[in-house]
């Protein structure tokens, strides 16, 4: 049986797929025939490979052709991806799905700017006790070309305008630290799903509202030291008494749409 979110090909699809779980005191670094694998794989099962960042490490290339991306059972993972800004490359410019499945130290899964074709594919994010992670993506690192500010304002915009377009599913399972699924910078207009079918949220104690917008600005000159400014939305549990009603999952610039299949 194959982990939570996992999918084969089926025959009639033609993906180039690879699963890979390392025995203890076997190197990933020593295997280039593996290593070479990645730059074409368009279907991933990573088991444990005694890695910390997946594309730093495995692909610094970012890997291009992957459209499916399942990470389980792995307590060395910290990021997916990572990178500096003079290392930025399309992350995962063709990624369809991601689901990451009991990864007990996963702090963030992309830290760190990426590119306006990074991630601009994903439809699908299943994510299963990652109890480190506070958030599913931060939009205030996004990497852009060159040009007035009033431009790479609208380029930022229009990247998250099209990835949150895009999904069509998300599933969150028992995470305990999770605080929110999107941080999304200070002035961004509506927050509008235009595909999404299933959102399920589940076990989740931490966990305050969909989305915080972030004092921030989305092209990355800041440095770490820089303070960022979070406005939320707390949602109450059942132990607070100080609260006769519970403030709604999504607030008024989140547009959510019915679908009926």
């Amino acid at each position: 049986m194959f982990p939570f979110g996992f999918r084969m090909p089926n025959k009639y699809e033609e993906l180039r797929f690879l699963a890979l779980q390392l025995k203890d005191g076997i190197n990933v670094h020593s295997q280039n025939g593996i290593k070479l694998l990645f730059k074409t794989v368009q279907s991933l099962l990573l088991g444990k490979v005694g890695v910390q960042n997946i594309v730093k490490e495995l692909n610094v290339d970012g890997f291009p052709d992957l459209k499916h991306l399942s990470i389980i059972n792995n307590s060395d993972v910290k990021y997916v991806n990572s990178t500096e800004l003079s290392s930025c490359v399309n992350v995962f410019p063709n990624l369809e799905s991601l689901c990451l499945y009991s990864l007990m130290n996963l702090e963030i899964i992309c830290y760190g700017p990426v590119t306006v074709t990074s991630f601009a594919k994903l439809k699908t994010i299943k994510i299963d006790m990652c109890h480190q992670l506070k958030n599913l993506f931060s939009f205030y690192t996004i990497q852009i070309s060159t040009g007035a500010e009033t431009r790479e304002i609208s380029e930022c915009n229009s990247y998250v305008n099209n990835f949150l377009a895009n999904l069509e599913m998300i599933e969150v399972y028992e995470c305990v630290s999770l605080e929110e699924i999107f941080q999304i910078q200070v002035g961004y207009s509506k927050v509008e799903f235009l595909r999404l079918h299933t959102l399920t949220l589940q076990s989740l104690p931490s966990f305050t509202c969909f989305s915080t917008k972030v004092e921030r600005s989305c092209w990355p000159h800041l440095t770490e030291a820089q303070t960022t400014t979070r406005s939320r939305t707390k949602v109450s549990t059942e132990e607070d008494h100080h609260s006769d009603k519970a403030p709604p999952l999504f607030d008024e610039l989140v547009c959510h749409y019915i679908f009926f299949i």
